[in-house]
């Protein structure tokens, strides 16, 4: 259960991670983008950076998607990592369930994921901690997280 190696992911490494999305991306069509709380946030604020035409949803909830005028839309759903596959696949159920049209996209996946995003750039081990550049870097590691079942 100790045997877990930290990777801190540097600013220069998340921008060599982000031309590799973004080439990746430039061949889907998508008009609007949502990533969960946190890891997300840094990932879709480059993104919309970069493809301006599209729209940002803020939150996943019945109104904020009413007022976001999506029925047509194809969202591009973004996280930082696709560790379990519970983030993911609870957002991509809310989506099913509201009947959208949707690509999911990770820059880190672990092989204990639940669910397979359409786009990721890189497979870790599972007794990996990712810290990204936004995150603490001297966190206590969540053992009790890293080896749920």
């Amino acid at each position: 259960m100790d045997n877990i190696t930290r990777k801190l992911i540097s600013y220069a490494d998340f921008g060599r991670l982000m031309e590799q999305l973004i080439e990746k991306l430039t061949k889907k069509k998508f008009t609007h983008i949502y990533g969960p709380a946190r890891g997300a946030w840094p990932i879709v604020t480059h993104l919309s950076n970069c493809f301006a035409e599209t729209k940002l949803i803020e939150q996943l909830d019945e109104s904020a998607i009413a007022q976001a005028d999506i029925s047509q839309a194809k969202i591009l759903v973004v996280d930082d990592v696709c560790d379990s596959g519970e983030t993911l696949e609870n957002v991509s159920s809310k989506m099913r369930e509201l009947g959208y049209n949707f690509l999911t996209a990770v820059l880190h996946t672990k092989p204990r994921r639940k669910v397979d995003p359409d786009i990721y750039l890189e497979e870790v081990s599972n007794n990996i901690w990712l810290n990204y550049p936004w995150e603490k870097s001297d966190a206590e590691i969540n053992k009790d997280y890293m080896f749920k079942k």
